[in-house]
């Protein structure tokens, strides 16, 4: 059974765009999780982290298969794929964004680069960052798919990116990034690790709170 569970409208915090200097818009993030559940606490980390950057982001999780389910893996059931109804209705709304920050394990890369193309045939203004696992163990491969991707821990990095991107910088020297401009890629260094004294400072893991899921 699939839910499909929108969130609510909010008044939506301005921004000037790099790319259209001077132009005020309306900046629609939405942050998506694609993995076996809907527990990845180092995701919802990130998403409450944004939340009190970007008040108004948009939480999503893409759950393919229940990994926790002892009867569908005993059926066979465990895989990343996802029908092409599910997918173009998840593409249509992922492209009402400007910015897509996806999440995902290596076993749903290939799921991550369907949707990222699929949204591209319908918005190819979209903005895209990859962070998670895949991108920190094969960077190669996920940055030739998205315009920017996270290669270490992306609590202090994506807001260094996102005020930077918001406010027309060269958003193109945050480390623990790399980019992907006019075809070519700037690897940056990685910044220094949290201390726990750092992680202790960050917002609880976000729960219930206006999410948008698909599961099977």
């Amino acid at each position: 059974m699939r839910e499909l569970r929108l969130s609510r409208q909010v008044d939506l915090r301005r921004y000037t765009n790099p790319n259209q200097k001077n132009v005020d818009l309306i900046m629609k993030i939405k942050f998506v999780s694609i993995e076996g559940s809907i527990i990845t606490v180092g995701f919802r980390k990130m998403a409450s982290l944004m939340r009190t950057i970007h008040p108004e982001t948009e939480v999503d999780f893409i759950v393919p298969t229940n990994q926790m389910s002892v009867l569908s893996f005993l059926l066979g059931r465990c895989t990343s794929e996802m029908s092409d109804d599910d997918l173009n209705k998840i593409s249509q709304h992922l492209a009402k964004a400007d910015l897509v920050a996806f999440s995902s394990m290596t076993p749903y890369a290939d799921l991550t680069k369907d949707i990222i193309s699929r949204i591209k045939q319908v918005n190819p203004q979209v903005y895209f960052i990859w962070g998670g696992i895949h991108p920190i163990m094969a960077p190669e491969d996920a940055i030739q798919h998205a315009n920017a991707i996270c290669t270490g821990e992306g609590e202090v990095a994506f807001e260094e990116f996102l005020s930077a991107y918001k406010e027309g910088r060269d958003y193109t020297q945050t480390k623990n990034f790399w980019f992907k401009e006019n075809d070519q890629i700037i690897k940056n260094d990685f910044l220094p690790l949290q201390t726990q004294e750092d992680m202790d400072n960050l917002p609880l893991p976000i729960y219930a709170d206006d999410e948008f899921d698909l599961a099977q």
